[in-house]
């Protein structure tokens, strides 16, 4: 909310490019100091802002080219552990990122997505 309200455009990217569930153990005033209405406008600003509302994918931000975008913001919840960390498209953005010395903002949990910057991520982590 505060990049969008700064001017910034913000492009919302998954791999597969919908959009994202709020995890239900996120999903609460409580990780907003316990503030309801600042809760509330983040819920309305993720249901109707069209910068959440209008995804695409990894591939298509990758192919588009990523020296027009000035950071990457990778956020918490379960996403990064369960979607991100071993996906090839995160890891050629973060070293795309790393390699111009562009900002890469993680937040939570969302520092595990740095693996699939690793050579063989998805392999070190295939499960038997």
């Amino acid at each position: 909310m505060a990049l969008v309200e700064a001017g910034y455009d913000v492009v919302l990217a998954t791999p597969n490019g919908a959009k994202p569930h709020i995890d239900e153990a996120s999903d609460s005033a409580q990780h907003f100091g316990g503030d309801e209405a600042a809760y509330q406008r983040a819920r309305t600003f993720f249901a109707n802002d069209p910068s959440m509302n209008q995804g695409r994918t990894l591939r298509s931000v990758i192919d588009e080219g990523l020296e027009k975008y000035a950071e990457v913001f990778v956020p918490g919840g379960q996403a990064p552990v369960v979607d991100l960390m071993q996906d090839s498209e995160v890891g050629e953005i973060l070293r795309h990122f790393h390699a111009h010395k562009k900002p890469r903002v993680f937040l939570c949990h969302g520092p595990v997505a740095m693996i699939a910057a690793m050579p063989y991520a998805r392999e070190i982590f295939a499960r038997p």
